[in-house]
């Protein structure tokens, strides 16, 4: 109840004072609300950018452990299967 009592008297008190206000003052708070509501829309694209960059380094650190672990597997049954535990790299 408290919030709408604020939000009502806000929107009054905002009513009065863009009504009280001559062309130039209105056009400049115009301006300012376009840049405001323009920052704001940057600001969502770049957060929405910095979560897709989040989802595929997720999605590609994933894939990258699964074929180490795979490699790492394919390795140790290849040691395994020759009988040899040592790896001559020579």
């Amino acid at each position: 109840m408290k919030f709408w009592i604020g939000f009502h008297l806000g929107a009054t008190v905002s009513g009065f004072v863009v009504a009280s206000l001559d062309a130039d003052e209105r056009q400049r708070l115009a301006r300012r609300v376009k840049q405001a509501a323009v920052t704001g829309r940057s600001g969502e694209i770049a957060s929405s950018i910095s979560n897709g960059v989040g989802d595929i380094a997720d999605v590609a650190t994933d894939r990258v452990t699964t074929a180490v672990g795979t490699a790492t597997s394919s390795v140790a049954e290849a040691l395994e299967d020759t009988g040899s535990s040592t790896v001559n790299p020579g």
